[in-house]
């Protein structure tokens, strides 16, 4: 059996490999068995999209408008804040929201999981998905639901919560349910990695899936010409003239386990150990850093990692033998931390979204969810919560 540790090390030289555009033909010559098995698995992608396409296979609708956001890679692409800030522009605009999503590192039992309502979390930390209760527990009346069977969890968005948009975080690839906007996500700087398909690469789709987009959100930067490339990156050059939108994630405050917040100062010149279970693990350690904290120390896990009191154990020993005056984590793994043994403050870092270019996309989904709204009053089928 692999330890831990030894199958952490591994996660991250797969990353490496993932993300290093020079690593595509290594990977093609030296590991040609796992790029034939990328070929057949995009050439299966791509007869899946095709069969959608000629409704070969059913999409299920809802009487709702439906809104994807997703990607062409796997993890790390800023889906979920994507969605967290246009349900929070939503809401302000008096338009009932539902978010809904698979769940990823978490068993849901049953058919769906209501990880929120009207009124709130309805979970604790340890009890849902952590990106689903993240979105919950930041975007107090948007109501969550959690299915593998995203067709489900849609129809209960609609049927008990009344909603007028459900949003999809990471539906890109689910095509059974039909969906009215496409928003796919990209990074700026590193669109494709190595721009293999999985599981030689990042790539859960050949390139050409891109075309499928309504809308390319642009994630890490605020300006298309502010990163160290000015020029199209591939999955834009695919995307064409679609409308696109750009962001960036910037830290907000510290919150510890009861909600409470912090100032980011708080962090200046700190003894920092830092954990996480993210898929970019780098981003938020060098995060601690612009905010002058000293990190002494970082433990990266695998993303969606459950940490255990083992994991808690390393942490405390870690943190004593170098000096740890804070240990921080991001907020997203704070979800999946309950009781737990540390011996040390234990504070989150709140991350925002800045964006530039959303103010049309949001009339677009108003304007959407009133189409549907009219319809369902003409007959006379509005649901109520």
């Amino acid at each position: 059996m692999v330890s831990e540790g030894v199958a952490e090390r591994l996660v991250g030289w797969v990353e490496r490999i993932y993300q290093d555009r020079s690593s595509r033909y290594r990977v093609m010559l030296l590991l040609f068995p796992v790029y034939l098995t990328g070929l057949l698995y995009g050439l299966v992608m791509k007869i899946r999209a095709l069969g959608y396409r000629m409704q070969f296979f059913k999409s299920n609708s809802v009487s709702a408008c439906v809104v994807s956001v997703g990607n062409l890679t796997v993890g790390g692409q800023g889906k979920t804040p994507v969605v967290m800030h246009l349900a929070r522009k939503l809401m302000e605009r008096g338009i009932e929201v539902s978010v809904v999503s698979r769940g990823y590192g978490f068993d849901v039992t049953g058919n769906y999981l209501v990880v929120a309502d009207r009124e709130g979390p309805v979970r604790e930390p340890g009890d849902a998905p952590d990106e689903a209760l993240l979105v919950a527990w930041r975007n107090q009346g948007v109501s969550v639901v959690v299915s593998p069977n995203r067709v489900a969890a849609a129809d209960i968005a609609v049927s008990r919560f009344a909603s007028r948009v459900v949003l999809v975080d990471d539906g890109f690839q689910h095509l059974k349910l039909r969906r009215d906007l496409d928003i796919l996500v990209a990074d700026r700087t590193n669109q494709v990695g190595n721009g293999l398909v999985f599981p030689a690469g990042p790539l859960r789709e050949p390139l050409g899936a891109a075309g499928r987009g309504d809308v390319l959100w642009l994630s890490g930067t605020m300006d298309e010409d502010t990163s160290v490339d000015a020029s199209p990156g591939p999955i834009e050059r695919v995307c064409g003239d679609i409308p696109r939108v750009f962001s960036e994630l910037v830290p907000e405050s510290l919150v510890d386990g009861d909600g409470t917040e912090y100032p980011l100062r708080a962090l200046e010149k700190k003894k920092v150990l830092a954990f996480c279970g993210i898929a970019r693990p780098k981003r938020f350690f060098d995060t601690l850093e612009e905010l002058g904290a000293i990190v002494v120390y970082t433990l990266p896990f695998r993303d969606h990692h459950r940490f255990s009191n083992n994991d808690y154990a390393v942490i405390n020993h870690c943190a004593a033998r170098f000096g740890a005056e804070v240990v921080v984590t991001t907020e997203k793994d704070l979800m999946r931390i309950t009781d737990h043994t540390l011996s040390h403050q234990l504070l989150a870092v709140r991350m925002g979204l800045r964006a530039t270019g959303d103010e049309g996309l949001i009339s677009l989904i108003e304007s959407c969810a009133q189409t549907y709204y009219e319809s369902c009053k003409e007959e006379g089928g509005i649901p109520r919560s």
